[in-house]
């Protein structure tokens, strides 16, 4: 849960109300997490064990099989036999698939699908609502799994969110350029055994009064009163 931070007990003393922190709402409905496997597939992602194929085949071979990936990357399809489709880009695994069939049998028509996808083990610490292992679809992203885990917690920073990958930061999420900007940029794919750290809340003020978005916002080394009164949304008409 995103307990009340110390800032925001100040803030309700000093106005004589809360103010929300900036964000923290969208984490509040970790439902919405289900979207990571209803969400359309990425033509670049690779297959790999655990993974489940739907082949169709009708023509010169009938073959109506669902496989599941092995630990060696290795499917059986009958009357055509092992095939290794590890790491095979999603883009590529009809073409591949046809090749392979075609090998044996002529005049087919042949169409693949994803089934279920495998899951993947991830870690969430720091400043996080939940910290802890995870296990979440290999098609999740770094705001996948932050939804999973419901987000920084109070005393985290939303400005910059670490994704470590061997020890080694290899992507940096600020939820604002998504929130206020619509940038996903930064919003990567996840690997088995990565590691989501949420650091520390940066500089906080708080904004209230005849702006479009009052609330409690997280600033980044630099920014003036302009940019924090950006990120409300600007003054109302009044």
């Amino acid at each position: 849960p995103n307990y009340t931070s110390e800032f925001q007990r100040y803030v309700r003393a000093s106005l004589g109300e809360g103010l929300p922190v900036y964000g923290q709402s969208v984490f509040d409905n970790a439902a919405a997490f289900v979207v990571a496997d209803a969400a359309p597939m990425n033509p670049d992602y690779a297959v790999g064990p655990g993974d489940e194929l739907f082949i169709r085949a009708w023509g010169g071979v009938d073959i109506d099989y669902r496989a599941q990936v092995d630990r060696s990357g290795i499917i059986y399809i009958p009357q055509v036999g092992a095939t290794n489709v590890g790491g095979i880009k999603l883009r590529d695994l009809d073409g591949y698939i046809r090749t392979v069939v075609a090998r044996n049998f002529r005049n087919f028509e042949l169409t693949v699908s994803m089934g279920r996808l495998r899951g993947i083990p991830i870690m969430v610490l720091g400043a996080a609502s939940r910290p802890g292992s995870y296990t979440v679809s290999a098609q999740s992203t770094l705001l996948n799994a932050l939804l999973a885990s419901g987000g920084p917690a109070a005393r985290g920073t939303m400005r910059d969110i670490q994704l470590k990958r061997g020890g080694v930061v290899v992507a940096r999420l600020d939820l604002y350029s998504l929130l206020l900007q619509g940038d996903k940029s930064g919003d990567v794919s996840l690997q088995a055994g990565d590691v989501i750290y949420i650091p520390s809340v940066g500089t906080q003020a708080a904004i209230s009064g005849n702006v479009a978005n009052p609330a409690i916002f997280e600033l980044r080394k630099g920014d003036t009163f302009i940019n924090l009164l950006a990120y409300a949304g600007g003054l109302t008409a009044n």
